[in-house]
């Protein structure tokens, strides 16, 4: 799944992640959009940049711990901890951005980096 819309924060590790996670799927990185509140963001700012700045059907957010695995824990999902490049996939059952919320999202497919050779979680 190639994302329409890339949102990032722009700390380095994250701009490098996201700069070279869009050379690997062929979206231009001069399209990523940066976005200073995903920094050290909580859970409901990280909602708020979706609700806020979704314009694609299929976007992706590149950000930072405690905040992406609290987001991950308000969609009630089992998973103990999104590492460095960890990769989350969730669908929403939504007409529009502004409508993002924890109860509308289901659980599509997680995996990262330091997964070598054990079994992708995906439904």
């Amino acid at each position: 799944m190639v994302p329409r819309q890339v949102i990032s924060s722009p700390a380095a590790r994250a701009a490098a992640t996201s700069i070279k996670a869009c050379e690997n799927m062929e979206f231009d990185k001069n399209d990523i959009q940066w976005e200073k509140d995903l920094y050290h963001a909580s859970t409901s700012t990280i909602w708020e940049v979706i609700r806020k700045n979704g314009k694609e059907n299929v976007l992706m957010i590149v950000g930072h711990n405690p905040g992406l695995n609290s987001v991950a824990d308000s969609l009630g999902l089992d998973i103990d901890n999104i590492p460095t490049a960890g990769v989350l996939v969730v669908a929403l059952s939504i007409r529009d951005w502004s409508e993002a919320a924890p109860g509308k999202a289901r659980f599509e497919f997680f995996d990262y980096p330091k997964n070598k050779g054990k079994e992708i979680r995906q439904l």
